[in-house]
């Protein structure tokens, strides 16, 4: 597919992203021109700009158009997967466009194993080096259990980003959003949990937490999938739960122990800053071809 046939051809779809096919040949995404385009997932770009992405596996979960998976791909991972609740026209004419080799599952979920059995369906792995959870948990009435059957997709060692709206404050919460003062406007937004609780939501899924980004009124977290006995700044609490809890949710910690002796080991690497960091979306930018480079999108 030539520019002047994928020029032609955007009007034709209803656009999530703003997704830049070359110089001037720009999907319009969903925002409007003053607000900077695809910047609830600049801490995403932030973390992946720091991760040696050749020759990885990953998945990407809640993918929409897939701008992060196509990314992903473009600097260089072995295999890339896309899955989402919905289904995308313009995730398959931008995987066509750009002639991509990115596994689609859409109308797909975490719960009941139905991503697992696609996966084992297609002779796909199981197991990644990378999961990304953009935009996804505040939209689950149990964001904890979502980032669990996310975790379980991850290989010892593995990275995990998450990225969320999230609540004002310096504790660690989890708010509902219709008791809040300030809930989001969203009739699907239902958890939003505090930037700091980030850090907690990876411990308790069995990883270190590496970096806390904030994002306005978004924030993201990247983790290193870890065994029980090696998370860091691990409660009490939390190490109680591990020794004596019973087990309701999709991972198990003795699984998860035994898997990190005996599984593949992920060579994933991130080099990126540590502690907490502040983006500030308006003069963001990123390397990468497809993000758009300024507020200006062409429709």
């Amino acid at each position: 597919m030539n520019l002047d046939e994928i020029k032609a051809k955007i009007p034709d779809y209803s656009w999530y992203h703003a997704i830049q096919f070359a110089e001037g040949v720009v999907s319009p995404g969903r925002f409007a021109s003053h607000i900077p385009p695809n910047y609830t997932l600049f801490p995403v770009f932030k973390f992946l700009e720091h991760i040696d992405l050749a020759g990885i596996d990953c998945i990407d979960i809640g993918a929409t158009d897939g701008l992060t998976s196509f990314i992903v791909k473009l600097e260089g991972a072995s295999r890339v997967v896309a899955t989402d609740r919905g289904e995308r026209d313009a995730f398959r004419f931008t995987r066509d466009a750009l002639g991509l080799d990115v596994d689609y599952f859409p109308a797909t979920t975490l719960d009941g194993g139905d991503l697992l059995q696609k996966l084992q369906a297609n002779n796909l792995p199981v197991k990644y080096d990378l999961v990304v959870l953009s935009g996804v948990i505040y939209h689950a009435y149990d964001p904890l259990l979502v980032m669990m059957h996310a975790r379980k997709l991850l290989k010892p060692k593995g990275l995990f980003i998450v990225e969320s709206v999230i609540a004002p404050g310096e504790e660690d919460a989890l708010y509902m959003n219709w008791e809040i003062d300030k809930p989001v406007r969203e009739a699907n937004s239902y958890f939003l949990p505090t930037l700091k609780a980030f850090a907690g939501l990876l411990r308790f899924c069995s990883c270190s937490c590496l970096t806390l980004a904030r994002n306005g009124t978004r924030g993201a977290a990247i983790g290193r999938a870890c065994p029980p006995s090696e998370i860091d700044d691990c409660s009490d609490m939390l190490k109680l739960i591990i020794e004596k809890g019973v087990c309701y949710g999709p991972i198990s910690y003795k699984e998860l122990e035994k898997e990190a002796q005996q599984g593949e080991v992920s060579p994933i690497t991130y080099s990126g800053p540590s502690g907490e960091i502040e983006i500030d979306a308006k003069l963001f930018s990123t390397r990468f071809a497809l993000q758009p480079p300024s507020l200006e999108v062409d429709s």
